[in-house]
Parts: structure tokens; C-alpha cells; sequence
């Protein structure tokens, strides 16, 4: 069961990412939940694709529980591409790790992106939210609603995406008795 006064790491200063967790955490845990937020390298590509993202997420998990001695738990959460044949899909994945050895992976639906947008990350070198934000004439909108709520009209805004992930995410914390070996 949870910890009472539980301390969570979060290994990001995004408004979007950290508000994701703390509803998602807030969701799940009935006790008490302390946040602290960190920024934090995820030693990938600035454009992650596929499994690096992933990696990028438990990366960013590891060093904000490393850089906060009383954390029992690390996020870390990544945004990137997966490739799927011709299609590219906007998705992200989350890490929880604990102290107490667990390691949790959630992981994001995939919104389609638009031909547009990769022409302008393989072509021009930006990175997802550049291209969103050159798409449409907009700044820093990775901050705010995302390619997510950019492409489902704000039904899936980037932060609820999130929260479901991380939601996801928790379930092993949340039920260990399902996850036993």
C-alpha cells in the first residue's frame, strides 16, 4: 500500500508534465503526496524516437529520484515520435521508479501526425513542438494544449494524455498484489 506523506520526485519544471502528475498521483494515492520538480537531462535525442523515448522517461525518473535524498519514487515523463510503417504517432511515455526497487512504465495513445510536421523535423531539424508551434502559428504550445489537443479539437489535451499514462503507470504502486511474481 502506499506510503503515508509519500515524496515524489518529478523529473521536470513543465507546467504540463508536473500537473499531470500530481492529478494522476492525487487520483490514485489516498495518503498525503509531497512533489518536488527538478530539471533534469533524459540523455536522448532532442527528438526522441521509439524505444528513446522511453528510455528518455526512465532516465529523467532515475535522476530526479538521485537529486532528491527524501523522494521515495522518481517521474520522469518523455514526449516523442513512434514509427509505425509510414505512419508517425505523437506519444510519451512515463517511468516510476522507487527506492524500494520498483520500476513502472506508462505509455501515451498515439496521435497521427500531419506529413507537415515531419517535413519539418527531418527537413528542418525542429523538434515536435517547433514544428507544432510552426504549424500553426503559435509559440511554446507544448506548454499548453499540445500536438494532442491540437489534433482531437482539446478532447486529448497533452496533460490529459498524460494523466491517463501516468495513471496507468501507478498501477503496480497502487495494486502490488496484481503484479507479484
Amino acid at each position: 500500500m502506499p506510503y503515508k506523506n509519500m515524496r515524489v520526485s518529478i523529473g521536470s519544471t513543465n507546467p504540463v508534465k508536473v500537473k499531470a502528475v500530481e492529478k494522476a498521483f492525487k487520483m490514485r494515492i489516498k495518503e498525503k503526496v509531497y512533489f518536488c520538480y527538478h530539471r533534469v537531462p533524459a540523455d536522448i535525442p532532442e527528438q526522441p524516437y521509439d524505444d528513446d523515448t522511453r528510455i528518455g522517461a526512465y532516465n529523467r525518473a532515475k535522476k530526479a529520484l538521485a537529486v532528491a535524498p527524501k523522494a521515495e519514487y522518481g517521474v520522469g515523463i518523455e514526449g516523442g515520435i513512434e514509427l509505425r510503417g509510414e505512419i508517425a504517432y505523437a506519444n510519451a511515455w512515463c517511468a516510476i521508479v522507487g527506492r524500494d526497487g520498483l520500476t513502472s512504465y506508462g505509455h501515451s495513445i498515439g496521435v497521427p501526425l500531419p506529413k507537415a510536421i515531419m517535413d519539418k523535423i527531418n527537413n528542418e531539424g525542429m523538434d515536435l513542438g517547433e514544428a507544432h508551434d510552426d504549424l500553426v502559428n503559435r509559440k511554446n504550445t507544448k506548454q499548453q494544449e499540445g500536438w494532442f489537443g491540437e489534433a482531437t479539437d482539446n478532447i486529448i489535451t497533452r496533460e490529459k494524455g498524460y494523466v491517463d499514462m501516468i495513471v496507468a503507470a501507478l498501477s503496480p504502486l497502487v495494486k502490488p498484489n496484481l503484479y507479484q511474481e
